[in-house]
């Protein structure tokens, strides 16, 4: 019997032909296809010869298959049109027939095979038997239905003010950065979530049930053990998981939480700084010196990094920094911020980018309003010296650091081009994000930026004052976040665990943020079940990954900073390292990105960082000098801690 004989028995899947695949020839035709029935499930097989056979076959059609869906996708982001969607759309459909071929008989083999195979090799079985769902085509399109209509409600619905119309991004979100009026605030705070967020619920909670009927079905617990594999130090995956044994979700939500209660002290020291400051600047009327933070007062719609407020609590406002000043007057080129960061990585050790990076990439705005100016880094794949940046770069300080930190994913993928198609990608998610963030830490560092002549000060020297100025926009924009996402991964988990009623959601979601982040909503009235605030963030009403992902690489980018610095630049508090013209000391740290994801994350850890779990010690050492700071200032003015 065929391998289609044998898929199609488990659902009755409809698999589409090599030639749907615009001319990909890969696993429809292998020798995997000619296997029979009883080899995957009988004790006899040749596990090694057919695990094997299976990596060959997934190998050939995960390159083909992820270099022109690359392709496909970056002429969406460049030229977008109904044509290149269109085309999108259906190569994206042909492919996950193929994708789900394997992914079935990799689920098959490792359940005869899963304790016989050695490890290297049981665990890229396993990679691929975690890599998705298959719905029946009812289900199928039921879920695209319900998910076209949450993502045109979230990114299409307006809200109309004055006879101009507001979208929930970029228009209400950006008002919570720019704005000082506690009434404008308020207004854009509650348009979407009164007006359209509401209509997201029903859907919301309908692909949730159809996730984990389908779960279910495939032997998880939740859709949720699903989603963290990845980020497991046991990455191998275990035969426990396809008996249906749950305990993978409760074993990362424990890690998360671990770094959250490392951080929580100094959050709530940085949370009570924040609302005097705030208290002092818009008074009782609109905030409780002694209680939550107003959500809408944080700079944020979501309350998650509060960075852009920081000219209301900047501690020392006479040393103020002008590095946009300094850039503009420096460089006379948006290249020129392109070619400074390229600089900076040739400096600790990386080859200059390929002659095709600045052939390829999109630098600025092509000016057609076709193009997604959203700053980001791709691979092609094929070649595997093929990436390409797309930003609508200017010269300041925020297209500097963006500069830094996509590049850092582009010599990522540079990095790991040595290795197979199923380990071409970052350790886990995570590690993607951590890699530019560190860059970005140093590129943006006091130090770095003094050498540099950047910091727009007379003198260009860095003050005490200073350095608590730095420390402080740097602790907005990264301790806040830290509770944010935790709580956006608690809520989703307990929604779909069912830990929450369906008729208890908004109640959880308040719940959840007035206990770890210490906010409440604008009028701090309670919030009734007619409402669905939680699908205000875009990251929740799309719903397809695990969002600690990202607090995930806020603690790594510490962790490799420390690694760095001790190799560059030692003897530096953190917050002052600046490793820029030592080569030598990036030597672990891109053997590490060489590994991808060839390796379980915590080796690849260990290698770039010399520990093999998170830590957010480093983070707080990082910010040792402020927690002292505000101990200091919070007991010189006797301000309350807590909410």
């Amino acid at each position: 019997m065929s391998l289609r004989t044998i898929l199609m028995l488990h659902h009755a899947f409809t698999l589409l032909t090599p030639s749907d695949l615009y001319q990909i020839e890969c696993s429809t035709k292998s020798g995997l296809q000619n296997l029979p029935t009883k080899k995957w499930f009988s004790g006899d097989l040749d596990c090694v010869k057919n695990a094997t056979k299976l990596m060959e076959d997934y190998d050939i059609c995960k390159g083909q298959i992820s270099a022109k869906s690359s392709h496909l996708e970056w002429d969406i982001n460049v030229h977008d049109s109904e044509e290149a969607r269109k085309a999108s759309a259906e190569f994206n459909k042909a492919s996950a027939a193929v994708h789900n071929m394997i992914f079935l008989a990799a689920r098959n083999l490792y359940a005869s095979c899963g304790d016989i195979l050695k490890s290297d090799l049981r665990r890229k079985v396993s990679m691929i038997k975690e890599g998705s769902l298959i719905l029946d085509d009812s289900d199928k399109d039921e879920l695209d239905k319900l998910a076209g209509e949450i993502e045109q409600t979230y990114n299409f619905a307006t809200v109309t003010r004055n006879g101009k119309k507001y979208r929930m991004e970029p228009d209400l979100s950006q008002i919570l950065v720019d704005s000082r009026d506690p009434d404008q605030l308020k207004w854009a705070w509650y348009a979407f979530r009164n007006e359209h967020a509401p209509k997201m619920r029903e859907p919301y909670l309908a692909v949730a049930s159809i996730l984990e009927k389908w779960s279910h079905k495939f032997n998880y617990s939740s859709t949720t053990e699903q989603w963290i594999y990845s980020f497991l130090p046991e990455g191998e995956g275990q035969a426990e998981f396809l008996r249906g044994i749950g305990g993978r979700t409760q074993k990362y939500e424990r890690s998360v939480r671990k770094i959250v209660d490392q951080v929580h002290p100094l959050f709530r020291k940085v949370h009570a700084y924040v609302r005097h400051k705030l208290h002092q600047h818009y008074g009782s009327k609109v905030l409780n010196p002694e209680g939550p933070i107003p959500s809408h007062l944080t700079g944020s719609m979501w309350g998650q990094e509060w960075d852009p407020i920081i000219d209301l609590v900047l501690p020392y406002p006479g040393e103020k920094m002008d590095v946009d000043g300094a850039l503009q007057r420096k460089y006379d080129d948006v290249m020129d911020i392109f070619h400074e960061a390229e600089n900076f990585y040739k400096s600790i050790g990386f080859d200059p980018m390929p002659e095709s990076f600045w052939e390829k990439s999109v630098f600025t705005d092509p000016g057609d309003g076709k193009t997604d100016c959203h700053g980001s880094a791709s691979t092609m794949v094929y070649p595997r010296d093929d990436v390409r940046l797309l930003m609508c770069a200017k010269v300041d300080r925020k297209h500097f650091h963006t500069a830094h930190h996509e590049m850092g994913h582009d010599y990522y993928y540079l990095a790991y081009a040595g290795v197979d198609n199923l380990s071409y990608t970052g350790a886990t998610p995570a590690f993607h994000e951590a890699v530019g963030d560190t860059i970005g830490l140093m590129s943006m560092g006091l130090t770095h930026l003094s050498s540099k002549r950047l910091l727009g000060t007379d003198d260009n020297r860095v003050t005490r004052e200073m350095e608590i100025n730095f420390l402080m926009q740097t602790a907005l924009m990264k301790i806040p976040f830290i509770a944010f996402s935790y709580v956006v991964d608690k809520w989703t988990f307990d929604v779909y665990h069912g830990t929450v009623s369906g008729d208890k959601v908004n109640e959880h979601w308040w719940h959840l943020i007035l206990t770890h982040q210490g906010l409440t909503t604008p009028e701090m009235e309670v919030r009734g079940e007619n409402y669905f605030d939680a699908g205000a963030k875009y990251h929740i009403a799309n719903r397809r990954y695990v969002y600690t992902r990202y607090l995930q690489a806020r603690v790594l980018q510490f962790m490799f900073l420390e690694s760095l610095c001790a190799k560059g630049d030692p003897g530096k508090p953190l917050h002052l390292c600046d490793i820029s013209g030592n080569k030598s000391s990036t030597d672990q740290f891109r053997e590490m990105l060489s590994l991808g994801a060839s390796r379980p994350w915590p080796e690849a850890l260990k290698v770039g960082s010399g520990k093999e779990d998170l830590d957010a010690s480093v983070m707080l050492k990082y910010f040792e000098p402020l927690e002292n700071w505000l101990d200091d200032f919070i007991r010189n003015e006797n301000i309350p801690v807590g909410w």
